[in-house]
């Protein structure tokens, strides 16, 4: 019965267009019903009485595209036998198979478009999947059909090699996203070099940033021994590179040491120097004091003996002996400084009668390894710097005495210290008058209670009290 019968049927006369397309519906429905419908001696009445009735839960519930949007039809297609014309099939596991549409994959994907459209088309109706574990090509079909992806840290890399391999760009951006929210110093280097190889020059660069800022936890990695040498002279070529150049070479040498693990040679000193190259003449040796050149580097036997007499010279020349090959300059690492004069102004009652930098961590702020955090001190200024002597570090790992150069008001730690919850810097100077305590005579001098909230390496302190006198803080 076509349209036109049925607008002439007698109990569709007298109908309006509405109730009259509905009444088509159902006499539709019984004609393609007619095994149900001989089951039952109803009438015709009848039968129209109870379709009356249960019309509105038919229409709602009849079909599986009813009420749904195009983006959850999709989503009710994925992995789904329904109109299929295309299956995965999988070398490592053969009893999986994953149904799709070509049509809905070629939408998304130029490679699968090539792949079932292009002039070598498939033929067949399986494709065999050789490089991608079925859990992940899940995952991909997913985010064809709704753009969605459920990433972790065990599958992420996974995803981005096929997402690169089928050109899918959203599903790029949403793992690249997903590495970048959760680098840490003992995945970076591994995260780094994949963001080399699939070109992903944002990851890439996040990952560069956060190895140059936090060398000294990323230095005690696994994956930092599995970098390329093409990152190993990057990183020594910076002047961003955030760690003491004894550290810098140890970590040098142990990559060397497992780079000729891995290719079966014997780690001697001539080798471990072979390995590094060039890179070798990157770590600034003149950066470091003798004594840490004469205990750390020389026993290591890795320079020729040239180079060490020319580094020698220098040292006992005060560096006004040339140095060939090698460079001199320090490195600044990635300074923030902030500016905390106006903080430190007379206080006539705010005070404490300490001269120490104490600081809060915020909440949130987590420990990387070992218990520091990405905040690190490196310098300050104030008028005071140049009565200080002694400088002890107070926080909940216990107390230590730190090395520092002071040039005018500015003082400079050897190492920058990490911020650590209870983390208190006491400054002492002339001790040889233990009755008069440091910086009494200076009654401006004691420390001000502050509570200032600042943001430092996208990470929330507190500077809770500042010696009076203080101009500024450095941060790496």
């Amino acid at each position: 019965m076509n349209s036109a019968h049925f607008f002439c049927h007698p109990k569709v006369a007298n109908l309006d267009l509405q109730e009259s397309w509905c009444f088509c519906i159902k006499m539709s429905r019984r004609r393609t019903s007619r095994t149900k419908f001989a089951k039952t001696e109803q009438t015709e009445e009848k039968l129209v009485e109870d379709e009356n009735r249960t019309s509105e839960n038919e229409l709602s519930g009849g079909d599986w595209r009813d009420l749904k949007t195009a983006g959850q039809c999709l989503d009710q297609l994925c992995l789904s036998e329904q109109l299929s014309d295309i299956s995965f099939t999988f070398k490592e596991d053969q009893n999986v198979k994953l149904p799709a549409h070509k049509l809905v994959l070629s939408m998304r994907s130029s490679v699968f478009e090539a792949m079932f459209y292009g002039p070598i088309a498939e033929s067949g109706n399986t494709v065999l999947i050789e490089d991608i574990k079925p859990d992940t090509m899940k995952i991909v079909l997913r985010f064809i059909y709704s753009d969605s992806a459920e990433l972790n840290g065990n599958n992420v890399l996974s995803c981005l090699y096929a997402a690169k391999k089928y050109c899918l760009q959203g599903l790029i951006e949403k793992c690249s996203a997903f590495l970048e929210d959760h680098i840490d110093a003992d995945n970076v280097c591994e995260v780094h070099e994949q963001a080399i190889f699939y070109d992903i020059k944002s990851l890439q660069q996040k990952c560069f940033d956060f190895i140059l800022e936090n060398a000294t936890d990323v230095f005690l990695s696994k994956s930092f021994l599995e970098i390329s040498h093409d990152t190993l002279v990057s990183l020594l070529k910076s002047d961003e590179l955030s760690e003491d150049e004894e550290n810098i070479f140890s970590a040098c040498v142990e990559w060397a040491r497992n780079k000729c693990k891995l290719d079966n040679k014997d780690p001697s000193a001539e080798t471990l120097r072979e390995t590094l190259g060039d890179a070798l003449y990157d770590i600034r040796f003149p950066a470091m004091s003798m004594e840490k050149f004469a205990t750390v580097v020389t026993p290591s036997g890795i320079l020729t003996s040239t180079d060490q007499i020319t580094l020698y010279q220098y040292f006992a020349t005060v560096g006004s002996s040339p140095l060939y090959n090698f460079t001199s300059q320090k490195r600044a690492g990635k300074v923030i400084t902030l500016d905390v004069s106006k903080y430190t102004a007379k206080s006539y009652g705010n005070v404490v009668h300490e001269y120490c930098l104490m600081f809060r961590l915020a909440n949130g702020l987590q420990p990387l390894n070992h218990g520091r955090t990405v905040v690190r001190v490196k310098s300050l200024t104030g008028i005071f710097v140049p009565e200080v002597r002694h400088v002890t570090h107070i926080s909940n790992l216990g107390h230590e005495n730190l090395e520092f150069f002071a040039n005018g008001n500015k003082l400079t730690f050897h190492t920058p210290i990490h911020v650590t919850e209870k983390c208190c810097f006491m400054f002492t100077g002339d001790e040889s008058q233990p009755d008069i305590p440091s910086f009494f005579h200076f009654n401006e001098r004691f420390s001000v209670v502050r509570n200032r909230r600042k943001i430092v390496k996208g990470e929330t302190i507190y500077i809770t009290r500042i010696p009076n006198g203080l101009k500024s803080i450095s941060f790496v």
